[in-house]
């Protein structure tokens, strides 16, 4: 929850509409938030009002976040609302009261992005954690409600494939939005309308661990893009996008209100996605090491690095039978590049294996007792 200080600003916008002449006419009130970078429309409690809501108070929020002249939410909002879905966990009463049957808002899990026309839609795994397919309950933007038929989880990036029996649903445009910066505004949008402005704190966002947790994996990608600030459980699965419409990736809600809230970025999840919707089934490449990310550890002696201030340090033996086994890899070895493609702050190993394809040769450049070495090494399917 945020906490206001003198210089938040709150800004309240009364709007009263007549819905028809056989409704009851309802008083529609829409705030605007504004808190230390960060602008935020509540959702409205008129659906009607999901494509409008952006453009409210367009004017004063342009003169807060300083956002240009030219920009449009409504046409970002309207663009990409078609292809959100909302996940809600089934909610079954046998009571006669309609009060009771209506879904409460705790049912509401979170957002996920339509991938196909024929009903495959992908879904952060923080949103519907172990709930079963059977439990959830898909609804499209246009308000029809869907079982979900088949669930498939992508350990490897807390990603959940989710099928639903479908023929006219509308794909996300994958417009990946390229080049992001520290300080950059960016758009969130949840899947029931919510609209947020924030700003990226850092694109290469490293929380601090302890012990063992300090170790990577080259088949395990995190989250790397922070906000500058947390958003609410409502934005959980959503999507931010660029001030053009770029899609920038999926928003992760953070695990405590100190934590800034966090973006998978679609970019790097590309290859995956296009690969399931190729095969149907989870796939990535496989190198078969764990490894601590020089560019981000602290504390790494001088006698462990080499002196090198980036690369990926293996800590342990690569797991038997693996690529990186059967190419002799062992710990204490450095890798610096991939292909020629320096693993450092800007790009972990795990990263770059995840652009590539199981059975890609590639060449690793090792740093090995303080001398460079190159290493073909023939990459496996994970697992």
């Amino acid at each position: 929850m945020l906490r206001w200080t003198s210089k938040s600003i709150m800004v309240s916008v009364i709007t009263a509409s007549v819905l028809s002449a056989v409704s009851l006419g309802l008083a529609i009130g829409v705030t605007v938030a504004w808190h230390r970078g960060y602008a935020v429309l509540p959702p409205c409690v008129c659906p009607s009002c999901a494509k409008s809501r952006p453009e409210v108070e367009l004017g004063r929020l342009r003169q807060m976040i300083e956002l240009p002249s030219d920009f449009n939410a409504g046409e970002i909002a309207q663009a990409l609302q078609s292809s959100l879905a909302s996940l809600y966990l089934r909610v079954d009463s046998v009571s006669s009261d309609y009060s009771n049957q209506a879904w409460p808002d705790s049912s509401y899990l979170g957002g996920a992005l339509v991938l196909t026309t024929d009903g495959w839609l992908i879904a952060h795994r923080v949103v519907i954690g172990d709930v079963t397919r059977e439990r959830i309950v898909v609804v499209a933007a246009d308000g029809i409600r869907y079982p979900v038929q088949e669930r498939v989880d992508d350990a490897a990036i807390d990603l959940v494939y989710l099928r639903v029996s479908a023929a006219n649903l509308t794909p996300a445009p994958f417009t990946v939005a390229s080049g992001l910066a520290s300080g950059q505004t960016v758009v969130g949008l949840s899947s029931r309308g919510d609209v947020a402005a924030n700003q990226i704190s850092n694109v290469r966002y490293f929380r601090r661990r302890d012990g063992s947790s300090l170790l990577d994996s080259s088949e395990r990608l995190l989250p790397r893009v922070a906000l500058s600030q947390n958003v609410g459980r409502g934005f959980a699965g959503g999507v931010v996008t660029d001030l053009e419409g770029g899609l920038v990736g999926f928003l992760v809600a953070a695990d405590s209100p100190e934590e800034p809230a966090l973006v998978l970025p679609l970019a790097i999840l590309r290859p995956s996605v296009d690969r399931f919707l190729q095969t149907q089934r989870v796939v990535h490449p496989y190198l078969g090491v764990e490894y601590l990310d020089v560019a981000h550890v602290v504390g790494l002696s001088a006698s462990l690095t080499a002196g090198n201030q980036r690369g990926a340090l293996i800590a342990k033996q690569p797991q038997p039978g693996s690529p990186a086994a059967f190419a002799n890899l062992m710990p204490g070895d450095i890798i610096m590049k991939v292909d020629g493609n320096p693993v450092d702050a800007s790009a972990s190993l795990a990263e770059r294996i995840f652009n590539l394809t199981p059975s890609d040769r590639i060449t690793l450049e090792v740093s090995r007792q303080g001398k460079t070495i190159l290493i073909p090494i023939w990459l496996g399917e994970s697992p």
